[in-house]
């Protein structure tokens, strides 16, 4: 028994073409809302937030007032340092140039003093 065979070629059938279906503009409509009733426990949970973030504003503003008074007294501290540096190192020029080797040979000749070994030295 011999069967027919239908050769089909494929890609040469026409596309079937649908119509366009167009669309319907939405109508506003105006809904009503209702209020919503809130219970205790939405309530509390908002009091509680609120609160929280009134304590991490209190605690911001706090610590950022403490940064600013320890950055003033840094400030001031390094302020008084450098002026005490100034005067260690003006009273160290006065002591170099007061203890030089002609100097205290002068001193010494006014007072009457002399070196009598030639092997001592000032030490300063």
């Amino acid at each position: 028994m011999a069967q027919a065979v239908r050769s089909t070629q494929y890609g040469t059938a026409a596309p079937r073409l649908e119509p366009k279906v167009r669309q319907k503009r939405l109508v506003k409509r105006h809904v009503k809302f209702q209020p919503v009733l809130w219970s205790l426990s939405d309530v509390m949970h908002g009091v509680v937030a609120l609160m929280l973030v009134g304590v991490a504003l209190f605690a911001f503003v706090t610590m950022k007032n403490m940064i600013d008074q320890q950055q003033n007294v840094a400030t001031t501290t390094a302020a008084k340092v450098e002026a005490v540096r100034d005067l260690n190192n003006t009273a160290k020029e006065q002591i170099s140039s007061l203890t030089t080797q002609q100097r205290m040979n002068d001193i010494a000749a006014k007072n009457g003093l002399t070196m009598q070994n030639q092997n001592i030295k000032n030490v300063k």
